[in-house]
């Protein structure tokens, strides 16, 4: 089938490109395929950070560069919005050439039928971890940019819709629109390494973001050290705001134990966690969370917070905190209990075999197959 493929970037960072390049790629695997993006796919960069295998002749690959207007960064708008109605609308225009659309980049208007995977719904106004303006300046932003464009509301809903979380099919739920759940591709090598044989060292990944709380991990780590713990923190990621990996580099700076690392590459990240016994990731409402995922397949004892889809990939309670004081606490509790320890090391296992990306390739390629016949 001749399949378009949407999506404004899949370069890194950012786990919702992640899914992309690996569904680009599944897709290759059996389809024509053309990619439609607003900057140029830097595939060294894809695979490096992704662990995928794109070439460019896998598919034909278009660009199309959308300005946004200073106003709207002046005024705290988020400019994606704009880029991405500007390349749905595009992707209309060419449209008719293809078989089937398909997308990562949430709530669409590509034409019929298409295939869309969503993060966190962009129709809702209000987002996790965010400080931006008002949820009213939002939805009148958002309707604003959806008449400049010609988006289609009723369009996008009428998709076919897959979530990456539970959760975020709820967050779907409430805005009206049925979605199926397909968690992200897992493609971190699963970790053999016994506990007792790895560093006693946290670790943190992702994205360097303000709504990731790096500091909050180290605070968790600081207060640990306090009651008699000699682990060390290693935050590894990429910049994504360079003010706050900044603030973040300036505070491990103060601390020995703390290690920041940006722009690792896929076989040492791997190697970092491998060889890691725990990790803490603290977002709040995280959309479903791959950093999450990754660190549970590398083998490591992951605490995160009790919110969003994150909860759905650690499972027990007692891996999941609300605050300091509560993650310390537990982590605590864990530690000191190894048969407890060795109960939820398996569960995460299995939990983590369910996440293959051959899997996750195969659902893909069966969905977009049923989406093209007209099957729901």
């Amino acid at each position: 089938m001749r399949v378009l493929f949407v999506q404004p970037s899949l370069n890194p960072p950012g786990g919702g490109n992640a899914v992309a390049a690996w569904m680009v790629q599944a897709l290759a695997a059996e389809h024509d395929v053309t990619v439609l993006t607003h900057t140029p796919a830097d595939l060294d960069a894809v695979n490096y950070h992704f662990g995928t295998s794109l070439q460019h002749d896998d598919a034909r690959w278009i660009c199309t560069p959308i300005r946004v207007p200073r106003m709207l960064v002046l005024a705290g708008l988020n400019g994606a919005l704009l880029v991405n109605h500007r390349l749905s609308q595009h992707a209309r225009a060419i449209r008719s050439g293809f078989d089937v659309a398909v997308t990562a980049n949430n709530e669409s208007d590509i034409g019929a039928p298409t295939l869309q995977y969503v993060h966190y719904p962009k129709l809702d106004p209000t987002r996790p971890g965010g400080n931006g303006p008002r949820p009213l300046l939002v939805a009148a932003y958002q309707r604003a940019v959806a008449a400049l464009t010609g988006f289609s509301h009723a369009r996008a809903r009428g998709n076919r819709t897959l979530a990456n979380s539970k959760w975020t099919a709820g967050r779907l739920h409430s805005l009206g629109m049925a979605a199926t759940v397909l968690e992200p591709p897992v493609a971190m090598l699963a970790g053999t390494l016994p506990f007792d044989e790895r560093e006693d060292r946290f670790v943190a990944i992702g994205r360097i973001a303000p709504e990731k709380r790096l500091e909050t991990i180290i605070e968790i780590v600081e207060r640990l050290r306090a009651r008699g713990w000699r682990s060390g923190l290693c935050l590894a990621g990429a910049r994504d705001d360079a003010a706050y990996a900044d603030r973040i580099a300036a505070l491990a700076a103060q601390r020995p134990w703390v290690e920041m690392r940006t722009d690792v590459s896929r076989p040492e990240l791997t190697r970092i966690l491998h060889h890691s016994r725990w990790s803490i990731h603290a977002m709040i409402d995280e959309h479903f969370g791959i950093a999450v995922a990754e660190m549970v397949r590398a083998g490591c004892m992951v605490f995160a917070h009790d919110s969003g889809g994150q909860v759905e990939i650690v499972g027990d309670a007692r891996l999941r905190w609300r605050d300091a004081d509560d993650a310390v606490a537990k982590i605590e509790a864990v530690a000191a209990d190894g048969r407890l320890r060795a109960r939820l090391a398996r569960s995460l296992a299995a939990r983590a075999a369910e996440r293959d990306a051959t899997v996750f390739a195969q659902k893909v390629q069966r969905l977009v197959r049923e989406v093209a016949s007209g099957r729901t």
